[in-house]
C-alpha cells in the first residue's frame, strides 16, 4: 500500500487486475491506499474498475462527453491552461489533455 496522494486525475480505460493477490491489494482506482488522498479524480462512466473496490469510490464518474470538454478541466478540475493544452480534447478519439512543451 501506498501512501502518497493523487490529485486532478482521471481513468479512461478499464483498470483490472489479475493474480493470486488482485482480491485483496490491487483493483478500484489506485490499488490498495495506507493512509494517501485522492481528490478531484474521475473516471469515464463506462470504465471497468474491478478488484476489491480499494479506493474505487474516490473516482467520481462522469460522462465520456462531459470529460471530452475542455470546460471539464478549466472549470471542474482547475487544470491551468498555460501548462495543459485540453482545446481538442476527445477521450472517445483517444485526443487527450497534453502538457504544453515550453
Amino acid at each position: 500500500g501506498c501512501t502518497g496522494n493523487m490529485i486532478n486525475c482521471f481513468a479512461i480505460g478499464d483498470v483490472k487486475a489479475t493474480g493470486s493477490n488482485y482480491n485483496t491489494y490491487v483493483g478500484g482506482f489506485i490499488g490498495e491506499s495506507n493512509g494517501g488522498t485522492i481528490t478531484n479524480c474521475y473516471r469515464d462512466e463506462n470504465v471497468v474498475l474491478s478488484g476489491s473496490g480499494y479506493r474505487l469510490e474516490y473516482a467520481t464518474s462522469q460522462s465520456l462527453s462531459t470529460m471530452s470538454s475542455s470546460i471539464f478541466y478549466s472549470a471542474s478540475l482547475s487544470w491551468d491552461s498555460n501548462i495543459w493544452n485540453f482545446n481538442n480534447v476527445n477521450l472517445a478519439n483517444k485526443v487527450y489533455p497534453k502538457l504544453i512543451q515550453n
